[in-house]
């Protein structure tokens, strides 16, 4: 099942950006910052109970307030994943693309 909570209108940039809205303790939220450090994948950590700005950010756009939470700000949209299992399915199909 696909988790994609929704999708906005961003800044044309070149690169694709990932930020990580995460609880530190949280054992899903370890496995998804391993895994992006395994592939390699530059990326920004928001600790949303360390930040309310950053748990208030998460909930206005995908109205939850729990991590792991991936934001993926691309070329002209914005993508989050809200579901630890879609988040490490995007990141390896990232891996075999490349």
């Amino acid at each position: 099942m696909n988790h994609l909570s929704q999708k906005t209108t961003a800044p044309a940039t070149t690169a694709t950006t990932h930020i990580l809205y995460q609880i530190h303790s949280c054992g899903y939220s370890t496995r998804v910052r391993n895994t992006l450090d395994q592939l390699d994948i530059r990326f920004e950590i928001r600790d949303i109970l360390a930040n309310d700005a950053y748990k208030d950010e998460l909930y206005t756009a995908v109205r939850r307030s729990s991590g792991p939470c991936l934001r993926i700000e691309e070329p002209g949209n914005t993508l989050w994943l809200t579901e630890y299992q879609d988040i490490v399915f995007y990141l390896e199909g990232l891996r075999a693309r490349s």
